[in-house]
């Protein structure tokens, strides 16, 4: 997924409905690169936080004046966090109607997906939050060229092969078939931490082969997955001392990068655990709906029983933070995860 290459054809808004964070990302990335030289794009861009922001703080910057760029651009992850009630979505819809040209925002919202059939037998992508009858995408629908919604969603396990090999190519090197299902079967749909890896294990073979089954079993994290419920466990039960040994038992085990997002992944799962239990599901459901062997659902239901819905969504959230402060250089891997583990044990 690119940003186009006309610039003046750019919508004025964008939706990016989903998944994967990879892939929303890689979007951002490619169209600050539209807008032009990268210090001027970032002086001009502003990040805001639905779950912080007010309505001036989104109006002050979509009619700030761009300066030495084509667009001021205004990154608003969760837009829906605060918008529970009618009359705070008109207000908001109202504003996003009157976004001046100069202007490019990009809404960020988080969505999961699953396979449904439809009424002609078929299967088709089923959105669990951005549906056809959403307020915001009946708004969408009825706002033409200016706006565009974009689904960024993770593949499928039955996808994520071919993902890996595609990824693989984009990146100037190979996986042979069979690595590529190796691999899948570690990272799950995870796209972050495959493309990781990916990486990881072209960087190892300098490019000049194939990555092979072999590659992949010695350097990747798929070892790891044990020994990161382990360390979820610890942090469950508020045991710092024992979080820390896990931790140096994992970075042993693999660089720091590697573990922070399997731990992300962990989280990202127990949250979604977290979700159908409180909805009346079982291990069943846990197993199917997160596309999960029976042993990992199994250990999913009980981390996740050790956990409030709203205490996953907060380390969760901090987990996010923290990705962002690594990718800028404000905080190392090693680091961020020991502050966070000891901040969410000290609780």
């Amino acid at each position: 997924m690119g940003s186009p290459d006309n610039v003046e054809a750019l919508p004025l808004i964008y939706i990016l409905r989903g998944d994967d964070d990879l892939a929303g990302r890689k979007f951002i990335s490619d169209t600050q690169k539209s807008l032009g030289d990268a210090a001027s794009v970032e002086m001009n861009t502003t990040y805001l936080d639905g779950a912080s922001y007010n309505e001036e703080d989104l109006r002050s910057a979509a009619y700030c004046i761009p300066f030495l760029s084509i667009k001021r651009l205004v990154i608003l992850s969760n837009p829906l966090s605060r918008l529970p009630e009618r009359n705070t979505q008109e207000r908001f819809l109202k504003l996003l109607d009157q976004i001046p040209g100069t202007s490019l925002i990009i809404l960020i919202i988080k969505d999961t997906w699953r396979y449904k059939k439809n009424k002609s037998g078929e299967w088709e992508i089923d959105w669990q939050i951005l549906k056809p009858n959403h307020w915001l995408v009946k708004w969408y629908l009825a706002a033409g060229s200016r706006v565009k919604m974009l689904d960024v969603r993770q593949p499928s396990l039955k996808e994520m092969p071919g993902w890996i090999q595609k990824t693989a190519l984009d990146g100037g090197g190979r996986f042979e078939p069979a690595a590529a299902e190796t691999l899948a079967d570690m990272a799950g749909m995870d796209t972050t931490l495959a493309y990781h890896e990916i990486e990881k294990l072209l960087t190892y073979v300098d490019r000049k082969r194939p990555v092979a089954v072999g590659d992949v079993k010695k350097l990747t994290a798929s070892g790891m997955q044990s020994n990161v419920f382990d360390l979820v466990d610890a942090v469950s039960e508020r045991d710092a001392g024992t979080a820390v040994k896990h931790m140096e038992i994992l970075l042993e085990q693999g660089d720091p990068s590697s573990l922070f997002y399997m731990v992300v992944r962990q989280f990202r799962l127990l949250l979604q655990a977290r979700e159908i239990l409180d909805e009346g599901g079982q291990v069943s459901n846990i197993q199917q709906e997160l596309n999960q062997p029976a042993f990992v659902a199994n250990k999913l239901l009980r981390q996740a029983n050790r956990f409030s819905l709203k205490e996953i969504e907060e380390i969760y959230h901090k987990l996010i933070l923290l990705d962002e402060d690594m990718k800028t250089s404000r905080i190392s891997p090693v680091l961020g995860i020991n502050l966070l583990v000891a901040e969410i044990c000290a609780n």
